[in-house]
Parts: structure tokens; sequence; C-alpha cells
């Protein structure tokens, strides 16, 4: 009977010394955490202006950029600036005026910075797009009345016309330029 109520008295022992240690290590590792904090920042920092190129690239080839990365791009504008706003608490806050460190802020900062760091790394996971953007449908073909009073098709008309077509339905043309009467 004894053994067994020593075996159970040691678990609940470790399970409560093992919980101490992980809270006291918040308040001594805030300065460890917030700099953890400040890197995963700067990765998805990175990650936002690597996507924002890809965006700006999609936007000048005149592709339609999906909602989805539009709405990525803004909630992580928002919550790191959100999360840079909060984190300009001083670590260095005496308790009563004294000179003591105080470990209730240092405790709070270092919980809400590990909060604040999972935040940003799912931010980081969900922003790994495979394609940010897709080609806007072509418009529809121009037709062009063939009874009209003011306009003869002639065939030397409609190669001209068509090869335009191509050109302005080719990607790699930059510019079309007709001349003539």
């Amino acid at each position: 009977m004894q053994a067994v109520l020593d075996t159970i008295v040691g678990k609940i022992v470790d399970a409560v010394i093992q919980s101490v240690v992980v809270h006291v290590g918040f308040v001594f590792q805030y300065k460890k955490k917030q700099k953890k904090l400040e890197v995963e920042i700067k990765s998805l920092e990175e990650q936002r202006k690597q996507i924002k190129e890809k965006v700006d690239e999609a936007i000048t080839r005149g592709e339609e950029v999906d909602e989805r990365v539009l709405n990525w791009l803004a909630e992580v504008e928002e919550r790191v600036q959100k999360i840079k706003d909060d984190s300009t608490i001083n670590e260095n806050m005496q308790c009563f005026k004294f000179s003591c460190p105080d470990y209730i802020s240092r405790y709070r900062m270092s919980k809400e910075a590990e909060n604040k760091m999972e935040e940003v790394k799912n931010l980081t996971q969900s922003g790994n797009f495979s394609t940010v953007a897709h080609p806007k449908p072509f418009a529809q073909e121009l037709q062009f009345p063939s009874s009209s009073a003011n306009y003869a098709n002639f065939e030397s008309r409609e190669l001209v016309f068509n090869n335009i077509m191509v050109a302005l339905q080719d990607s790699n043309v930059k510019m079309v330029g007709v001349y003539g009467i």
C-alpha cells in the first residue's frame, strides 16, 4: 500500500515540478522569446515581400490576382503592424518604484511572445501559394458587320485583321503597330 502511495505522490510531484519549471522559464527567458518572435516576424515579412513582388508581376502581365492572396497580404500587413505596436512595452519595468525587476510583466510578455509566435507561424504556413494569379479570360472575338454601308470587307484587310488578332493574343508581344489607310 505504501509503495502505491509513494508512486502516486511521486508522479504528482513530478507533474507539479515540471509545470513550475515551465512557468518559471517564461519569467527568465522572456528576452529569448522576444528575439525568436522578431526572427519569425522578419521571415513573415520577407515572405510577404516575395508574394507582393509576384502579385506586381502578375498585374503587369495583365493577370487577375487571386482573392485569397490579396486577403492574405492584407491580413499579414494588419497583424504584423499590430504585433509590432504591442511589442513596444518596456521590458525593464520595475516593481513599486524600487529596483527589483517586474517578474509579472516579464512572465506576461513571454507568454504573449509565445502566442504571437504561434500566430506568425500560422500566417507563414497559410502563405504558401503555388500560384498568385491566373490569366484573365479572353475578350469575345470582334465581329464586324459585313453588310455595313460604310465598310467593305476586302481580303487584304482580312489578312491584316487576322495578323493583328494573333499579335494581340500573343503574351510575348508587347506592342502592336498598325499603319496605313
